[in-house]
């Protein structure tokens, strides 16, 4: 009988322990993989942000180059018309400068220029 009371003294004690004993190991067990699995899941974060800023540069450098070829051919043909322009009007004041008497005077920033009157 002393050996029946044994075996049941000691399932028991067996029993009580090895559930929290289990649960403690499983709880170890699920960390551990959900540590893991955190750790993939940053990892694809941290690619998709790099991924993001990567097609961020490719669209601001695409932007520069819709502004290049929009923007800066219409600008320089401005650009040309208008020394072509200034280029006429200065050959239009030296004619004139040429077939009338004009007295020199100096201009604001220090060359001389034709004045009448």
């Amino acid at each position: 009988m002393s050996g029946e009371i044994i075996t049941i003294i000691v399932s028991a004690l067996v029993a009580a322990v090895s559930g929290p004993v289990g649960a403690w190991v499983g709880r170890k067990l699920e960390r551990t993989k959900y540590r893991i699995e955190l750790k993939t899941l940053r990892a694809e974060m941290n690619n998709k942000l790099a991924e993001v800023k990567s097609n961020e540069l490719e669209n601001v450098r695409k932007a520069a180059d819709i502004l290049m070829e929009s923007i800066v051919p219409p600008l320089k043909a401005e650009i040309t018309n208008l020394r072509k322009d200034v280029q006429r009007l200065n050959m239009e004041l030296s004619a004139q400068c040429l077939t009338t008497k004009p007295r020199p005077s100096p201009s604001p920033n220090g060359s001389w220029r034709c004045s009448f009157g």
